[in-house]
This record gives structure tokens, C-alpha cells and sequence, in this order.
């Protein structure tokens, strides 16, 4: 016998996550499709818990073939492999949040924004929002954060690389997420480690 090699290849699923619009309960058509492929994979491995309940009660993927660990998560070590100099003077008795994403509808910033402008009225002023990121509304917020009288109170980084990120991390009082819809908020994981939490004031 000449030999010839039976290869056996295993077929994994990387699932991100899920939110309303990525799991397509209203589609019929969309969700017959998926129920059908999750059947042609050996294993499937997905960032959240609510994904792989998703493919296990939703698509119908055994449960001994799914797998729940977090993914897509930058090393501690690099997070911290930038400047160690505070990025910024903490303002004295202010609270400081910090916001890192993409200045993207769906980020939620419009919502923030309205959130911070209540506390404000209500004569809770001493706070400061920094937000780490860049997108196609960046001058839209920019303008909406001035006519909201928030001007002051939000101080624009950019684009921050990971290697900086430790330190904007250990210099807030708290990581706001204000994500309408995400499957995956991979900077908490980020942050957890790295902020240190202050008492902030009501």
C-alpha cells in the first residue's frame, strides 16, 4: 500500500459576541441558515456568556461543544508599555470619567452627553468626561458637547494607542460605556485592572 493520510481538521466557530440586531430573532430566513452551519462545526468558542447561550438555545449547539472565554483582550503588559508620566492634572474634588471608543452613532456619546448635561442643571458640576477616540462624528459632538454647555467639562484625547491606555485608565474614577448596542465591550476588561477606584460624590 502506497499509504495516503486521512486528515481530520477541526472546524471552530468564533463567535464575538451578540446584541439585538447581530442575532436576527425577527429573521426567519437568517436564523435557519445559522442553525444549519453551527451543525458543520466541531466547537465553537464565544466571547460573552449570553453568546454562547445564544448558540446553544438559539442556533441549537450542544453545550459540550461550546466554550466561554474572553477574547480580543490586549495584554496587561502592553497597556502599560507607554509614557508613565498622568496624562492630565486631576482637577481638585473632581470626579474624572473616561470614555474609549469610536465617535460612532451607536457609541452612545449623544446620550452621554444628555446624561452629564442633567447632573449640570442640577448643580453637580464637579466632574470631567475624557474621551479617547476619533470617528466620523468627532466635530458633530464636539459641537453638541459646546451647545450643551459641557464645553469645559470634556477634554478631547484622540486617538490614544493601547501602550498609553494604563495611564488614562489609573487616572479616572470610573470607565463609562454608553454603548447603545456592542457584542463585545472589550475595554472594560481593559480597565479592570487598571483603575483604582476613588469615592465619587452624588
Amino acid at each position: 500500500m502506497h499509504g495516503a493520510w486521512l486528515l481530520k481538521y477541526i472546524i471552530a466557530l468564533i463567535w464575538e459576541g451578540i446584541s439585538p440586531t447581530i442575532a436576527g430573532l425577527n429573521s426567519p430566513l437568517r436564523l435557519a441558515v445559522r442553525r444549519r452551519m453551527v451543525k458543520e462545526f466541531d466547537a465553537a468558542i464565544s466571547n460573552t456568556q449570553a453568546g454562547t447561550r445564544y448558540l446553544q438555545d438559539v442556533l441549537g449547539m450542544p453545550a459540550h461543544k461550546t466554550v466561554y472565554h474572553p477574547f480580543e483582550v490586549v495584554e496587561a503588559p502592553a497597556l502599560g508599555s507607554g509614557r508613565e508620566d498622568s496624562p492630565a492634572p486631576r482637577p481638585a474634588g473632581s470626579s474624572v470619567f473616561l470614555v474609549v471608543a469610536q465617535l460612532i452613532e451607536r457609541k452612545g456619546i449623544f446620550q452621554l452627553f444628555q446624561a452629564a448635561k442633567l447632573l449640570a442643571d442640577r448643580g453637580l458640576n464637579d466632574f470631567t468626561i475624557r474621551i479617547a477616540g476619533t470617528g466620523e462624528l468627532e466635530k458633530t459632538l464636539r459641537q453638541q458637547g459646546a451647545s450643551s454647555g459641557l464645553d469645559g467639562r470634556v477634554r478631547w484625547l484622540g486617538r490614544v494607542s493601547y501602550e498609553e491606555l494604563a495611564q488614562y485608565y489609573q487616572a479616572c474614577d470610573a470607565l463609562v460605556l454608553p454603548s447603545l448596542e456592542d457584542t463585545w465591550g472589550m475595554v472594560v476588561l481593559g480597565a479592570c485592572p487598571r483603575i483604582q477606584l476613588n469615592s465619587i460624590r452624588a
